[in-house]
């Protein structure tokens, strides 16, 4: 009877090491997929934030021509191509480096 009782007992301790090896699994798992997940929303945001703040130059008079309609569209597009312009001078000059 003590026989069984101890080969019950061990198998007992076999099973819960194993669901223990298995829980950790889960943990570090779930604790990767969490860092992934930032990483991830980091890369999304920041993205978002890189590309308005390239075509920021060219939103800008579109912003001030909605504030003012009262401007002429050629007055509008003359600022258009100017900072157009001095943004493409710019990245060749940076090219060119």
């Amino acid at each position: 009877m003590a026989d069984l009782q101890d080969r019950k007992i061990d198998e007992l301790l076999a099973a819960t090491k194993e669901n223990n090896r298995m829980l950790q699994k889960l943990v570090s798992g779930a604790r990767w997929a969490r860092v992934g997940r930032l990483i991830y929303y980091t890369i999304i945001i920041g993205s978002a934030v890189g590309a308005y703040y390239y075509i920021q130059p060219f939103i800008e008079p579109i912003k001030e021509a909605a504030a003012n309609p009262g401007k002429t569209s050629e007055e509008f597009s003359q600022k258009l191509f100017e900072q157009f312009r001095a943004q493409a001078e710019k990245y060749i000059g940076q090219q060119g480096q």
